[in-house]
């Protein structure tokens, strides 16, 4: 079988989330007991309940250990949503809210690597998440490397 990112032949691929199970339980209110709800434009799937998030066999033991950091970036960013700090243009007009203690390059690895798995998922959820050929590439050689963002 050939992983997905490295595109090595390996015995075995592994079980690989798509949307971290993390994610699934961090990432909603705290105290909130309630399942991720994942909406979907397929009218016979209009709603996914997901507890444990979804997996797919996409990429080798070695790459899905890699996405680790990214995706804590992405568990943090889910769990402080709500408490950033407001940035205002003069003292009155509300621009955006900064949160000054999260990787922002984390964050955004972890956005891609989503992206990624979702790309390379067969799961019907994922089935119109497609990558062109040239932009498949440089992600792969950028969740190969030790950058955390895209150059433009």
């Amino acid at each position: 079988m050939k992983c997905g990112l490295c595109q090595q032949d390996v015995p075995k691929l592994a079980k690989s989330h798509v949307i971290a199970k993390a994610i699934a339980t961090h990432g909603r209110p705290k105290g909130s007991r309630d399942p991720l709800v994942i909406l979907s434009s397929d009218k016979d799937h209009r709603v996914v309940r997901s507890q444990t998030g979804i997996y797919s066999k996409i990429v080798c033991t070695k790459c899905e250990a890699g996405f680790q950091a990214a995706d804590d970036a992405l568990i943090e960013l889910c769990r402080s949503l709500g408490q950033g700090v407001p940035i205002q243009h003069d003292g009155t007009r509300f621009l955006a809210v900064e949160y000054p203690n999260l990787d922002i390059g984390a964050v955004h690895r972890g956005v891609i690597t989503t992206l990624f798995r979702a790309h390379l998922s067969p799961h019907r959820l994922f089935q119109q998440v497609v990558l062109d050929p040239v932009l498949e590439q440089r992600i792969r050689e950028l969740l190969l490397s030790d950058t955390s963002t895209l150059s433009s």
